[in-house]
């Protein structure tokens, strides 16, 4: 993980369960829940609300929503080892017409779908209202991303009608929707209290808010949205980052450039006052070539604005490729492991991204490639990285 990644996530997200009865009314609830400090903290939740007039006084507009869908519409088929065909769950339809989602648990596969045209309706009317639907989850299994932290010890785990049947591993065995059927104790989320109607919101607004593995349906338009915001959170965050670095060196380009003028200045009232002895001018040009080698090993070379080229980089990227560095002038190593006499790679940039294949990589390469103050590019490291199934590329670029 690195270190920017905790300010790549969203700072707040609001989980909303849409419990549809049988007569078609809803049944809905909310939770809103921040990160703050590093700590998990519940902003606000509300259980029983009848319509979104009233979702509406309790739901912060500005935060991104994770809409659960329960109850009539929903259909739950439950698999051993892998999930059949499309044809095989539902013979006489057709896969186009349906939101799918795969939930597996063990050796237990469960498949829950739901028509695009009922759950596309629901988004639209959950966005009227003003909210942003960044993830669509269907069923109870949004749960399983929160059920280490609830006081359920054994099994089942029991929650306003959801009952859910774990082997001994805590792997979801069965489950059943039980009208009417509710835990039997007081439900807590680690210290926090939580009626029934508040466990499925609660486990949509966490998953969102740690977006690492969702358990959510196949919905291309939601998933964009949810990658944008990602995105954008994420060119904010660099943004300030590579504003800081600039900074920071601008900084450290001005007190050199201050101690060479005094440098200069002492200097100067030397010979000032040695006006009548020779000049030592093979010591003199020593201290100039010393302070020639000094700004080399800054990296100062005004003819390149370091942000425009930054900015211009940044603009090169393709949609599916995430960049993780942007080094400019970066430390010069040479393949023994000792750096060398410079200490930096003079008019470069070292690049680090990741993606899921190499096509993005190659078309940045390109891109970059077109920029008229780029004059030389190519890749310094490729590898694919088995464990988070990503391709992870390391690019110099010369100017």
């Amino acid at each position: 993980m690195g270190l920017l990644d905790k300010y790549y996530r969203l700072g707040r997200a609001t989980g909303i369960n849409l419990h549809i009865n049988n007569d078609g009314s809803y049944q809905i609830a909310m939770c809103e829940i921040a990160l703050a400090g590093g700590q998990l903290a519940f902003a606000h939740k509300r259980s029983l609300l009848e319509s979104f007039a009233e979702l509406q006084k309790h739901a912060d507009k500005k935060v991104s929503v994770s809409l659960n869908l329960s109850g009539k519409g929903i259909l739950i088929k439950t698999f051993n080892g892998k999930a059949p065909d499309f044809a095989a769950i539902l013979p006489n339809a057709q896969a186009g017409d349906f939101y799918i989602q795969h939930f597996q648990s063990g050796n237990a596969v469960f498949v829950a779908l739901i028509r695009k045209s009922e759950a596309d309706k629901l988004i639209a009317e959950v966005e009227a209202k003003g909210y942003q639907v960044l993830c669509l989850s269907l069923g109870p299994f949004a749960v399983d991303r929160i059920l280490p932290q609830l006081n359920f010890y054994g099994s089942p785990v029991i929650f306003d009608g959801h009952h859910i049947s774990l082997d001994d591993n805590r792997h979801w065995a069965q489950y059943q929707y039980k009208v009417g059927e509710y835990a039997p104790f007081e439900i807590k989320a680690d210290s926090e209290l939580l009626n029934d109607g508040l466990v499925l919101p609660y486990a949509s607004a966490f998953q969102l808010l740690f977006s690492d593995g969702l358990i959510q349906a196949e919905a291309p338009t939601v998933t964009e949205k949810h990658a944008n915001a990602l995105f954008q959170q994420k060119l904010r965050v660099q943004g300030a980052v590579l504003l800081a670095i600039t900074f920071f060196m601008l900084l450290l380009n001005f007190i050199a450039f201050l101690s060479l003028e005094g440098q200069n200045t002492a200097l100067a009232q030397q010979l000032g006052r040695s006006q009548q002895q020779d000049l030592d001018v093979s010591g003199l040009n020593e201290k100039i070539q010393q302070q020639k080698q000094l700004l080399k090993q800054l990296g100062w070379d005004g003819k390149f604005n370091k942000a425009r080229l930054i900015d211009s980089v940044a603009r090169c990227v393709p949609r599916d490729l995430t960049v993780t560095g942007i080094e400019v002038q970066p430390s010069a190593v040479r393949p023994g492991g000792a750096p060398n006499a410079q200490g930096i790679l003079a008019n470069t940039i070292r690049l680090s991204a990741y993606s899921k294949s190499v096509l993005p990589v190659n078309e940045w390469v390109e891109r970059l490639k077109l920029q008229a103050w780029a004059k030389s590019v190519r890749i310094e490291n490729y590898w694919f990285d088995a464990q988070s199934d990503l391709a992870r590329v390391v690019i110099i670029l010369t100017y």
